[in-house]
């Protein structure tokens, strides 16, 4: 008997579910944007190289790597760390909404699968759903070339919006777990709390 068949899962199939979903997505997908603006602009402030508001006075190399190395810093306490050490192993928003994510048994994920979860299934592969890898992609190619920026934005847009339509399309066909190509990679999936 497969993992996925000994799962029983009651309240996931209702539309209540996906709308818990959506919106604990959206509240802390706003919540990450906030704090990693307000991290971002207090670094740049300390450095010297933002005025007293946060803005960019001096653009350089090391302001770059201040606004990448703050966007993952933000991103893995969030998404990743948050969830570890909570009890419910569950973003501020999926506590709320009275969420969890837990691996196909129903166990706590380790570290490397809530990292492994975020990183590669919604950071690289559904990245534009997340600011912090929007900040990153930015400031990488403007750096790069800052006239192909744009091009290069609507052909990673598109790409990725393919990839949220089958995890979507995914997650609504699955009718036991509705997991999302985040929670396959993983092994994982969300489910009302106990």
């Amino acid at each position: 008997m497969s993992k996925k068949s000994k799962i029983k899962i009651e309240e996931n199939t209702k539309t209540g579910y996906f709308i818990k979903r959506v919106f604990a997505y959206m509240i802390d997908w706003y919540i990450s944007s906030v704090l990693l603006n307000l991290a971002i602009r207090l670094c740049l402030i300390f450095t010297g190289l933002g005025d007293k508001y946060g803005a960019i006075v001096i653009k350089s190399n090391k302001a770059d790597a201040i606004i990448i190395l703050m966007s993952l810093l933000i991103a893995f306490s969030y998404y990743v760390l948050i969830p570890y050490t909570s009890k419910t192993t569950a973003t501020l928003m999926n506590k709320v909404m009275k969420l969890e994510i837990v691996n196909m048994d129903g166990s706590k994920p380790s570290l490397m699968t809530l990292t492994k979860r975020y990183f590669l299934g919604c950071f690289l592969l559904q990245g534009i759903l997340y600011s912090p890898f929007n900040t990153i992609i930015q400031t990488i190619f403007q750096h790069i070339n800052p006239s192909g920026a744009k091009s290069f934005d609507i052909i990673l847009a598109s790409t990725m919006a393919l990839i949220i339509a089958y995890s979507s399309f995914k997650a609504l066909k699955d009718k036991k777990t509705h997991q999302a190509l985040q929670d396959a990679i993983s092994n994982t999936y969300v489910r009302k709390r106990k």
